[in-house]
């Protein structure tokens, strides 16, 4: 998962590994909005294993 901010603009990104019988399976996610509440700029991720 990623989170970047900036001073217009907040987006999301996931992507989420499933293994179903022996396969694995990645739906992956994305969310946009704007920045309209002046939130710092910051990127940041998330990995776990």
């Amino acid at each position: 998962m990623t989170v970047k901010v900036d001073e217009k603009s907040i987006n999301l990104k996931l992507a989420i590994k499933v293994l179903i019988h022996n396969k694995k399976q990645i739906q992956s996610m994305g969310a946009f909005t704007s920045n309209d509440i002046g939130i710092p700029s910051i990127e940041t991720g998330l990995a776990t294993a």
